[in-house]
């Protein structure tokens, strides 16, 4: 509507002969309206990209698990990641130090579980109200898992590095021992004869050491010693400790895991 005026004085400008005047009447109405047509279709396409734009800056989630000691909220917001702890009467705050960039959260469930023949999968540790085991992952879609104390003072704020790190790995959990088994098989190439091959680490994480001590036991051969990823729980944890073998003493297995 808002060019109407000027369509009319356009078309009585016109003083070219009928055949002409009817052509350049056709051809000024055709360039106005394909101008109007570009005009709506830049300003919805514009409206579009803001929207999607505003969303994607405005993304914070929030989590919250607990037993029946304690209760944790988790808030994560692109690259920051925080812990708030209540138990019981106290309260304080775990700041996450993240140096890997965005990060989101994760059902990955890649720790098994278990107590004695209870084997259950799940995607953190939280275990009794000592420490709570918790993953993010990152954009190469690697794992990486924070310790957070649960045993701080009233209203104290404090920050967790990075405990450690797993991709395509596999970890098994004793709640009895406080003791994770990670286990990770790499394969790599021989620059020089084009051959590959494979590296198998495992680490043992001593969880109930504080987390400054950052107690561990690593293991590594150069075999490959597959572990299906169909295998039931039962199994995943009667292969695991076969391989373990190679490395300890039957005695020091049964004492970790069994």
């Amino acid at each position: 509507m808002y060019f109407c005026p000027f369509l009319d004085f356009m078309m009585n400008s016109c003083t070219l002969k009928t055949n002409q005047n009817s052509f350049v009447k056709k051809f000024i109405l055709w360039q106005i309206l394909s101008f109007l047509v570009l005009f709506i279709l830049n300003s919805n396409a514009a409206k579009a990209a803001h929207s999607h734009f505003a969303v994607d800056t405005t993304s914070t989630q929030n989590k919250t698990i607990k037993n029946a000691q304690v209760q944790i909220k988790i808030k994560l917001e692109q690259t920051e990641l925080s812990f708030e702890i209540t138990r019981g009467t106290i309260k304080y705050k775990v700041t996450a130090v993240n140096e890997i960039g965005k990060i989101s959260f994760t059902n990955s469930k890649s720790v098994l579980s278990y107590l004695g023949n209870e084997f259950t999968r799940v995607d953190y540790i939280l275990h009794k109200s000592d420490f709570l085991l918790f993953p993010v992952q990152d954009q190469a879609g690697r794992l990486v898992f924070y310790r957070v104390s649960l045993n701080l003072e009233n209203g104290s704020s404090t920050s967790a590095l990075p405990y450690l790190t797993m991709k395509n790995q596999s970890a098994l959990f004793n709640q009895k021992m406080v003791k994770l088994l990670v286990y990770e098989q790499i394969k790599q190439e021989n620059t020089r004869t084009k051959k590959l091959y494979y590296i198998t680490n495992f680490n043992i994480y001593h969880l109930d050491k504080s987390e400054k001590e950052n107690y561990r036991e690593f293991y590594s051969t150069e075999k490959f010693v597959g572990v299906p990823s169909n295998l039931s729980p039962q199994a995943l944890k009667i292969r695991m400790m076969d391989l373990l073998i190679d490395f300890m003493p039957n005695s020091t297995i049964e004492h970790y895991f069994r």
